[in-house]
């Protein structure tokens, strides 16, 4: 798996370009887009805000992609401020092997027993787990 932070476009953006044409190859051949889109059209396709990482105050949107040669972890994120944030997201992710669908659903009542200033979450369309 290969993670990509889409803010170092400016940075690398060659990684970014190549998995952007990874990525839309196989979207393309699944029927999901037609043909290549604009970046900006391609990250809303990606739908980043159907996952997100919160651990206090930070927040870190991402998701996971199957390209035709790679998978990658797509996220936003400032690294030069909050990279510390960035590296318990990747804990967790592999406390479950990558796979969300582990994690604890958390109902209202529960979510009423967090410090949502210290403790980590996530939502998941919509659903908050922990």
């Amino acid at each position: 798996m290969i993670a990509l932070n889409v803010n170092t476009l400016g940075d690398f953006p060659e990684d970014l370009i190549m998995a952007k044409m990874d990525i839309e190859a196989k979207m393309i051949e699944d029927g999901v887009i037609t043909e290549k889109q604009p970046f900006q059209e391609f990250i809303s396709t990606l739908s980043l805000q159907d996952c997100v990482y919160m651990k206090g105050r930070d927040v870190i949107p991402f998701k996971f992609v199957e390209g035709k040669r790679d998978s990658y972890l797509v996220y936003v994120n400032d690294d030069t401020k909050h990279k510390d944030v960035y590296e318990e997201l990747l804990k967790r992710l592999q406390s479950v092997n990558y796979d969300v669908t582990k994690f604890v659903k958390q109902d209202i009542d529960m979510m009423l027993k967090h410090d949502l200033d210290k403790d980590q979450l996530f939502i998941i369309n919509g659903h908050y787990y922990q």
